[in-house]
């Protein structure tokens, strides 16, 4: 017969240890936040998506400088306009939520890589993850799509991966004469 207090005990370490490494994803986050670039009004060449996001605000259409948009998905441009109508229309609030955005990446990348290889792998290249100069530049430096889309993604599969343990751990189907 297993040992319950072993298996308590060891239950409650892994949970412990799940606080710990969301606890440090979501401090490096808030110092991202708090570091971001200050310019309050200067894209850098990320102007794209904004203009994109101004033309669904103004019903103009989808695109900008009298062209359609066919190449560039509506998600993060609407993601923008919703910002735009909420909280303000400014280059530091879109930075900001692109930085939201990085940090529940992680964090939905640490959960699905805990299910998938364990704790010790998810806990290693989360940390590394979140902690590395690259993303530190790419997320508070200019507005793109690309964190926002790891976000997505990233919790599409965690979804999936949850949706498909799921349908595994149920019990069979009752035979008809078992009820």
């Amino acid at each position: 017969m297993p040992d319950l207090g072993a298996s308590r005990s060891s239950a409650r370490r892994g949970r412990m240890v799940d606080v710990t490494v969301w606890a440090a994803i979501l401090l490096i986050g808030a110092m991202h936040y708090a570091l971001a670039l200050r310019v309050e009004d200067f894209f850098t060449g990320d102007t794209t998506y904004f203009e994109l996001a101004r033309s669904l605000l103004t019903h103009a259409g989808y695109g900008f400088n009298a062209r359609a948009e066919t190449v560039m998905p509506p998600g993060f441009p609407a993601f923008m306009a919703a910002l735009c109508v909420t909280v303000g229309c400014r280059h530091a609030v879109f930075v900001r939520a692109v930085i939201v955005c990085s940090t529940l990446g992680v964090l939905a990348s640490y959960e699905l890589l805990r299910r998938l290889q364990g704790r010790t792998a998810a806990t290693v290249i989360s940390l590394l993850l979140i902690a590395s100069p690259g993303l530190f530049l790419l997320e508070t430096r200019m507005v793109m799509s690309d964190l926002p889309y790891m976000l997505t993604s990233l919790s599409t599969l965690l979804l999936v991966q949850r949706l498909d343990q799921s349908r595994y751990s149920r019990p069979g189907p009752r035979e008809e004469g078992g009820r």
